[in-house]
């Protein structure tokens, strides 16, 4: 029988599943440019194809110089980051994703205390402190919310496959977390 794990361990599995989860090759290589986060964005928002947010027709332009949308029903005009976490934000999509792998891969190593301040998210992704502890705080609330959240679901790309004996939640779960967090590269 397993025996029951704290809030703090359960966090750190899901932390470390979001970690397993990431593009192997990493986020900057998988997105190499703002226009394909931005399609990946799209992909994730809508599979079937953009829809109008406010009618759900398929009747949409797209404005390329704009970056909009057009709904050809109700004229709504519209963006990939309408309605997100995103929304309001000059901040290019690339470099939401870039920030939140770094706070994935620090959470995920235990080091999220030290590794995870403001400054040092500024400086690995290029932003001003302002920006990035704003976008910090929101990447996490994003990122620990009970149902996936869009960047997880941008990011998060790999499929997770835990031995078939292992329990989920459980203690065991959280040793085999640590062991494959060893063998995985920063």
């Amino acid at each position: 029988m397993s025996k029951p794990i704290s809030s703090d361990d359960r966090d750190r599995i899901r932390w470390c599943q979001f970690h397993f989860a990431l593009p192997p090759e990493g986020v900057a290589t998988r997105f190499p440019t703002n226009d394909a986060a931005v399609s990946r964005v799209l992909e994730v928002r809508w599979p079937s194809g953009v829809m109008c947010l406010r009618c759900g027709s398929a009747a949409i332009l797209h404005f390329e110089a704009r970056k909009k949308f057009h709904c050809q029903k109700c004229r709504l005009q519209f963006s990939a980051k309408t309605g997100t976490i995103l929304h309001g934000s000059n901040l290019p999509i690339r470099k939401w994703l870039l920030a939140a792998e770094y706070i994935i891969t620090c959470h995920a190593r235990g080091r999220a205390a030290d590794l995870l301040t403001s400054h040092q998210l500024k400086d690995r992704i290029g932003l001003s402190y302002k920006v990035a502890h704003a976008r910090r705080k929101d990447l996490v609330n994003d990122l620990t919310a009970t149902t996936p959240g869009l960047i997880s679901n941008c990011i998060c790309v790999e499929p997770v496959r835990l031995p078939p004996d292992l329990v989920p939640w459980s203690h065991e779960h959280l040793m085999w977390c640590r062991q494959q967090m060893k063998k995985k590269p920063v």
